[in-house]
């Protein structure tokens, strides 16, 4: 779809569409015009204005960025490297905070990503309308799950943030707001998650020598409907 720079260089400009008006409060310079990320207008519609966002964003490893929400919506962060165009996987994190969009992203190595903030428009129908880079010095260990949509709310996952590997143990901790039970469900097996109280849940399992994923499951009811609500990939140590 087609971006705009919806920040000009004078504030007796602004940008116009059928659902947006929105202006400058002051003067900026030509490289500060040129370091504007790709907006578009209907951005401003959902968020308060980013100070901090730049068309390129230098890190070390890690990048994060926090967006004042004006409105409730759904969002996803589609991530890729600038020099292949392939979808990186696992690194890019949104964490919705009441009226705050947390964006993390954890480099898998150095090298420049472009990321594109997409906007759910209609039912599994997203747009995009913010498009930024950002330069990675090196290489960050923090690796994150595939989070799936569900009816869980407040969900945070503590740990594990690397990649897992089979034959291995890891301590899982995480936290559901408005579930009662959580599980892990790996080669057909299910591990049940101990509640510690106040929606966190915790348990240490070994990863079976076969498995290639471990998906992380809640429910209101011991018995009843489990849903997925995220994904571990699985590496066999024998291949890594």
């Amino acid at each position: 779809m087609t971006h705009w720079r919806c920040y000009l260089i004078s504030s007796a400009f602004n940008v116009n569409t059928s659902k947006s008006n929105h202006q400058l409060t002051k003067k900026i310079s030509r490289d500060e015009f040129k370091n504007r990320p790709l907006l578009d207008p209907i951005f401003f519609d959902l968020f308060e204005s980013p100070n901090k966002l730049q068309a390129t964003n230098n890190i070390d490893s890690s990048y994060q960025l926090d967006l004042i929400q004006k409105r409730d919506a759904k969002f996803i962060l589609n991530v890729y490297d600038l020099q292949t165009n392939q979808p990186v996987q696992n690194r890019a994190l949104l964490i919705h905070n009441r009226e705050k969009l947390q964006i993390e992203f954890q480099a898998p190595y150095a090298g420049i990503f472009q990321a594109f903030l997409m906007h759910n428009v209609k039912d599994n129908a997203y747009s995009s309308i913010a498009s930024f880079s950002i330069s990675a010095n090196k290489a960050s260990n923090i690796q994150h799950p595939t989070y799936f949509h569900s009816s869980a709310k407040d969900i945070k996952i503590e740990s594990p943030l690397v990649q897992l590997h089979a034959d291995s143990t890891y301590e899982f901790k995480i936290k559901v707001s408005n579930k009662k039970y959580a599980l892990l469900f790996c080669n057909g097996k299910k591990n049940r998650l101990k509640n510690q109280g106040n929606g966190f849940f915790s348990k240490k399992i070994k990863i079976p020598s076969n498995a290639t994923e471990v998906l992380i499951e809640v429910s209101d009811t011991e018995h009843g409907r489990y849903e997925a609500i995220a994904k571990y990939p699985v590496t066999n140590n024998a291949n890594f």
